[in-house]
């Protein structure tokens, strides 16, 4: 095993949402280093919380990128997939 040199913007969650909900989350900042891992981190959790609302994933993607749309100088992007996964 080799540790990595660099961090960079990889990520994926799973969370529950109530008893009967799994959310699930990856995706990708289009930068490497320490910017990228900070995005990728406020765009996780805004994700996290969007789904907490019970909204659609689609619902949840516009939402977060609204808030980078307005937000973001560093012409950085996400590129993400969200999944809700009904247990019984």
């Amino acid at each position: 095993m080799n540790p990595a040199k660099e961090v960079g913007g990889d990520f994926y969650d799973f969370f529950l949402i109530d008893d009967n909900h799994l959310g699930l989350i990856i995706g990708d900042v289009s930068s490497k280093g320490v910017p990228a891992a900070l995005l990728m981190m406020v765009s996780k959790a805004m994700m996290r919380n969007y789904s907490k609302e019970g909204i659609s994933p689609a619902e949840i993607l516009k939402k977060t990128n609204d808030f980078f749309c307005s937000e973001n100088k560093t012409d950085m992007f996400v590129t993400a997939w969200v999944g809700i996964l009904e247990t019984p």
